[in-house]
């Protein structure tokens, strides 16, 4: 992140609103940040003109928030570390409405000002930089300028390739509205009685406008889509040549990001689960959802699969050859699923994933209830059910699924929805039993049928199928986990922790 000195006073003066302003002094109280002026540093003598390209090099391989001046646009990698404990205290001196002078003095010398004290704060950077990036090491930059500007162009193009990807998600992103208007006024014409003609044939009027409408936008964007794809083809071309730098790249499928189809081989939809850096993965859960919703126009763009399967998107983080983190579900689960399954399917990119590993019991029996307990929220039990669920304890959850008889239920979901439930919830309970039962671990459909006779009727969403026999597997369950209270008694109290932040 870069802040000039014009941006500083609109955040001291709250123009960009309390939270940014309590942010950033946050990070600057606590030690997280580096503050450097690029007009007041020595190292930007004699760089001949190249200060953008210097800061932006301390900005993004020093780790720093850097003011420099206004002339420099880029914004600096956000989603980078802070080095820890090194900071200035800043203090503003007001001259005129519009201008400001800042001091900088370090906490340990309070008589150290100006450049002097910048001058060391730098160099305590560069020590703490590893030595594998001759520049980072470095206390003079000058030789170093030509790599710098390099790293500069690389950076620029890059953020032309995020353009160029915005451009296909706001496509993509509209023809999605588009069709979700015209599937609202079909549904709107299957619920209408017939008799009611005059409502019928207004209904179809509007859905053929909406239709004629996205047909026109087809027409009018077709010719940018073009020239859209032919300059990120340009852009690519140029990174070639120049050498592209694995941090600078987009977030996105086009630069490489790698991915697996993973789960059963017949399922009715395609489960992809996409790995990202550390520093890539999103700081919120809503970034997180924009980034599924970007991934998912990206693979209908460069249609990657053959099928017209929708697609379900989760995100890990791989670490030493094992998934350390994902936003949908438990890393051991999808850990070991992903290298169960991954030979099931056609990939694009070698797999990742080095070894299986140790399963959280807990964690997985705290999950399916969980799930289960989600699939009856729109049941007439969904009182007791989101009262369970917000309470955010096993047996409080547990003792809401004890009294539940699936065949008694009334649904307020379409015959294909309930299906779909039901599959889900046969599939978490037949897991479940297998993975605390026999320590066997199931990650399709076909092994937990197997596994279980009883549930295949419900796994192949045969749509005739009597749900009894699925309330005594769900009592087979409960009484599992109660079991287990008794030698176990910490277990009642366990808590789940939600990827929400």
């Amino acid at each position: 992140m870069v802040i000039s000195p014009s941006k500083y006073i609109g955040i001291i003066s709250g123009n960009y609103g309390d939270q940014v302003k309590l942010e950033f002094f946050r990070l600057v109280n606590n030690g997280h940040v580096l503050v450097i002026p690029a007009a007041n540093s020595l190292y930007y003598d004699q760089t001949g003109g190249c200060e953008d390209a210097i800061a932006l090099h301390i900005g993004m391989y020093h780790r720093a928030i850097v003011i420099s001046n206004d002339t420099f646009k880029p914004k600096i990698g956000e989603e980078h570390e802070f080095i820890p404990d090194t900071i200035l205290q800043i203090t503003e001196t007001k001259i005129s409405d519009t201008e400001i002078s800042l001091t900088f003095t370090a906490p340990s010398d309070s008589t150290q000002t100006g450049p002097n004290i910048l001058n060391y704060i730098i160099d305590r950077v560069l020590v703490r930089n590893t030595s594998t990036d001759p520049i980072c090491t470095s206390s003079s930059i000058e030789c170093h300028i030509p790599e710098i500007l390099k790293r500069h162009r690389v950076y620029n193009l890059n953020k032309h390739l995020d353009r160029c990807d915005r451009v296909v998600y706001d496509h993509y992103s509209k023809l999605e509205k588009y069709s979700q208007q015209i599937n609202s006024f079909t549904r709107q014409m299957e619920k209408t009685s017939t008799n009611e003609t005059e409502l019928i044939e207004t209904l179809n009027a509007r859905k053929e406008q909406v239709i004629e409408s996205r047909e026109e936008y087809k027409d009018k964007i077709a010719p940018l889509l073009e020239q859209n794809k032919k300059f990120r083809e340009e852009i690519v071309q140029q990174l070639t040549v120049l050498g592209n730098i694995d941090c600078l790249k987009p977030v996105s499928i086009r630069s490489g990001l790698p991915y697996y189809v993973f789960g059963s081989e017949n399922s009715l939809d395609t489960d992809i689960l996409v790995l990202l850096k550390d520093y890539q993965k999103p700081s919120t859960y809503t970034e997180c959802q924009k980034l599924m919703n970007k991934f998912i126009y990206e693979f209908q763009d460069l249609d990657c699969f053959s099928n017209d399967k929708s697609i379900n998107i989760n995100l890990a983080v791989l670490t030493d050859g094992i998934i350390t983190w994902v936003l949908k579900g438990i890393p051991d689960e999808t850990n070991n699923s992903v290298l169960s399954t991954y030979h099931l399917h056609t990939q694009n990119h070698p797999l990742e994933i080095q070894r299986l590993v140790s399963r959280d019991l807990e964690k997985k029996i705290i999950r399916a209830t969980r799930a289960i307990l989600s699939q009856l929220t729109k049941s007439e039990q969904r009182h007791n059910v989101k009262n369970a669920l917000k309470a955010n304890k096993l047996y409080l959850r547990l003792d809401a699924l004890k009294p539940i008889c699936f065949q008694e239920l009334n649904f307020k979901q379409s015959e294909k929805d309930l299906i779909e439930i039901v599959k889900l919830i046969a599939f978490q309970l037949g897991q479940t039993m297998a993975l605390i039962n026999e320590n066997r671990e199931l990650y399709t459909k076909t092994q937990v049928a197997e596994y279980d006779s009883r549930l295949r009727q419900y796994l192949m969403r045969e749509p005739t199928c009597n749900l009894e026999m699925l309330t005594q597997i769900k009592n087979e369950y409960v009484a599992m986990i109660e079991h287990m209270f008794v030698q176990l008694p910490e277990l009642r109290m366990k808590e789940e922790v939600l990827v929400t932040d």
